[in-house]
């Protein structure tokens, strides 16, 4: 579930002889607020957003449209605000937190001008209130005189006593005839014709899209006075800056003093991760470049939709897999979004335990046994994790006595009657599980299915 927070005021708101058993540490365990941070923030922060520090970790940004005065502009301010970090309450058959923002517009020191609103987020169940990657909306927009500011945004519980803040430079543009304002990620936008019309919005704060939920990726853009391009260019890139996904050239709509593009990017074509967007004009002038994050909605160590399905091996079956393969790329969302809801043990809660579960293994062997250039789920040991979990029991590497084989270690199942030995054969640095463990790992998998424990 998507929130739109209700804003007070104005706004939108794994056999050796004796070898020495070292005991796995005890992982801390996984709790639901845990398993459903699905972002990390230094993505949001390393591609200009601005991203809130402290027990409120808030993602926004910063985007300007025309006022009827040439001598003023609305800065807009969308802040995402994850629901775990506020306290709720129960408010009838609902669950409800309340929250206050500071806004404060500055000159140096000196405070140009402050504005602090109040917001309140209701959800229906309990659960939802631990969800950490869908947010409150907070959207609020001022008038404010072109030119160069500092600009401070704090949120505070109003419940508790956690708070996020951040400060950001804003260079406030001049909206005059022929301007072309910053795109603005938005999740529904009504274009309009005069610039002393409201402006009607609900922003995508984080500029992203979730991979099998949302369909595009929509932009909004305005544009001022005769003077005003005929149309618009709106180009999607990843890594390389010839490795183009999309490139549109939308008329730019005619009619009044405000002439308005939405651009509606598929999904599909972005693919995975951080994808950078710019507008242009004909003629190639740039005039905004952002980025938008496409997500899967939990924390999978993959960054292509190739990476996804080859990392789905342990979690789901052959034949779901070789689906999502043989499909085009406009069919994959659709199936992952399928696959999703029919792998769910529990859907009464909003997340899927099993995937977090799975994604949490998959992170453990990324982290700990990549070998190579092989992701870590790719390696025998990192198999072992993702499908079965942390070992009961393990030992450290001990010398072996086995010809052609330097050092064995073993894992211990101790929950599946499993005992699997690695070993070193094919080099340093490489463990490999030997014959006899293999084929005891495959029988396991084979009668117990994939993803053992997850659900």
């Amino acid at each position: 579930m998507r929130h739109v927070a209700r804003i007070t005021m104005p706004a939108l708101m794994v056999a050796c002889s004796s070898p020495a058993v070292v005991r796995t540490p005890v992982p801390p365990p996984v709790t639901l607020a845990e398993a459903t941070v699905s972002e990390n923030l230094d993505t949001y922060l390393g591609n200009g957003f601005v991203v809130g520090s402290g027990a409120i970790p808030f993602v926004g940004l910063i985007r300007y449209a025309a006022t009827e005065f040439l001598d003023s502009t609305d800065v807009i301010v969308a802040l995402s605000i994850p629901p775990r970090s506020l306290s709720f309450v129960r408010a009838g058959d609902r669950y409800a937190a309340f929250y206050a923002t500071r806004i404060d517009l500055m000159r140096g020191d000196a405070i140009v001008r402050s504005e602090r609103p109040s917001g309140e987020l209701r959800v229906a169940s309990f659960a939802e209130t631990t969800r950490g990657d869908e947010g409150a909306i907070f959207q609020r927009s001022m008038r404010v005189a072109p030119g160069t500011y500092s600009l401070r945004l704090t949120t505070q519980d109003s419940l508790g006593t956690g708070s996020g803040t951040a400060t950001t430079s804003i260079v406030v543009p001049a909206m005059h005839d022929g301007s072309v304002a910053p795109a603005i990620p938005v999740f529904m936008s009504e274009p309009r014709l005069t610039r002393n019309a409201g402006l009607t919005i609900v922003a995508n704060p984080k500029s992203t899209v979730r991979y099998g939920r949302d369909s595009v990726l929509e932009l909004y853009v305005e544009s001022y006075g005769e003077a005003a391009p005929d149309s618009i260019i709106v180009t999607a890139r990843r890594g390389n800056p010839n490795a183009v996904l999309i490139a549109d050239t939308l008329p730019n709509r005619q009619g009044g003093a405000v002439r308005t593009v939405r651009a509606r990017l598929p999904v599909y074509r972005l693919g995975l991760g951080t994808v950078g967007i710019t507008v242009s004009v004909p003629g190639g002038r740039v005039i905004d470049s952002m980025a938008a994050i496409v997500n899967l909605g939990v924390d999978l160590p993959v960054e292509t939709v190739q990476e996804l399905i080859d990392a789905l091996r342990y979690f789901t079956s052959e034949s779901d897999l070789q689906r999502m393969r043989a499909a085009p790329d406009s069919a994959r969302p659709a199936i992952w979004a399928n696959l999703v809801r029919r792998t769910d043990p529990n859907s009464a809660t909003p997340d899927n335990e099993a995937l977090l579960e799975y994604a949490r293994r998959l992170r453990m062997a990324e982290r700990s046994f990549k070998e190579d250039r092989r992701h870590g789920w790719q390696t025998d040991r990192g198999a072992a994790v993702a499908a079965l979990g942390e070992p009961d029991v393990m030992t450290a590497p001990q010398p072996a006595d086995t010809l052609g084989v330097t050092r064995v270690v073993t894992w211990e199942y101790r929950r599946h009657r499993l005992f699997l030995v690695f070993s070193d054969a094919a080099g340093p640095g490489t463990w490999k599980l030997t014959p006899l463990s293999e084929e005891n790992f495959r029988a396991l998998l084979a009668l117990a299915g994939p993803c053992v424990g997850c659900r």
